[in-house]
């Protein structure tokens, strides 16, 4: 039987989280998962419409339903035999900004358990909102992802919404110190990183640089790529011949980011699940 794309996300998801629970000694049978609020009032506000979970982030009681849900919620979870969600934690509008809710995420965590539903700590992996970010992190521009003309890549072409680049070491280890305050602060049984398989390839000067130096590894340069040399090849388009050698270069780059966050998170001695999402097609 032939697979659409969407049929192997599923299939790849669902292996994800079958070896992940049997790595946790979870039966993943017994685990009743539904869907969280992940998203803090401030990103609700500056979206400023109609946006996840069909909230409007302008509406008047939108404080009000935090407050409900964080209350309310678990009981109602527990009643209806649920026992897996997510919590809003690190949206990315930086630390600074988003800790302000974390005495309520943390009594929302300790809700659930109450109520034997398991939390994991949502995670943003792609997107810089750089208008409260910058604030705490000055050179926050270097951590962005840039296209071929040099412009910010902005997640669904949301100007206050950088994406970031996976080149970034400190972007990497921002990510990191996050997992850790989620995991030996929060309470969190979990960390569930949010588009991880949604972020383009970046133009940078370094993901450039990065990419001449993977060429140069390359045998036979002039039979492949037509130039003896690589020094003036750079990150191409999708239209020639270096752009295969370009995505799997970022692609296989973006992945081990992925497989970092879980391994460090396990040093913390708390982890059980760490959770991936991934969407079915490109621009979801």
């Amino acid at each position: 039987m032939k697979m659409n794309a969407f049929d192997k996300v599923a299939a790849a998801s669902a292996l994800c989280l079958v070896s992940l629970a049997a790595e946790a000694a979870l039966d993943p049978l017994a685990m009743r998962w539904t869907f969280g609020n992940h998203e803090p009032v401030a990103m609700y506000r500056r979206v400023g419409n109609r946006t996840t979970g069909g909230i409007e982030g302008g509406a008047l009681w939108l404080k009000d339903w935090h407050r409900w849900y964080d209350a309310e919620a678990p009981a109602v979870m527990e009643r209806l035999g649920l026992n897996w969600t997510h919590s809003r934690f690190f949206k990315g509008l930086g630390w600074e900004e988003e800790k302000k809710d974390f005495p309520a995420v943390k009594k929302f965590v300790e809700n659930c358990h109450a109520h034997g539903v398991k939390t994991l700590a949502y995670v943003q992996f792609a997107s810089l909102y750089h208008e409260k970010f910058a604030l705490e992190v000055p050179d926050l521009a270097d951590w962005a992802a840039y296209d071929a003309e040099g412009n910010h890549l902005c997640w669904h072409d949301q100007p206050f919404r950088w994406i970031p680049c996976m080149t970034s070491a400190p972007f990497r280890e921002y990510l990191k110190r996050m997992i850790s305050v989620a995991l030996t602060e929060g309470g969190f049984d979990g960390v569930m990183l949010d588009n991880v398989s949604s972020v383009p390839q970046c133009h940078c000067d370094r993901c450039r640089r990065l990419f001449r130096e993977h060429l140069r590894g390359i045998a036979d340069l002039a039979g492949r790529f037509g130039y003896d040399n690589s020094d003036g090849l750079d990150a191409p388009p999708r239209t020639n011949i270096a752009a295969r050698k370009w995505i799997r270069l970022y692609r296989n780059g973006t992945a081990g980011r992925r497989t970092t966050y879980p391994r460090s998170s396990r040093t913390l001695g708390r982890i059980r699940i760490p959770s991936r999402r991934m969407p079915c097609s490109a621009g979801t």
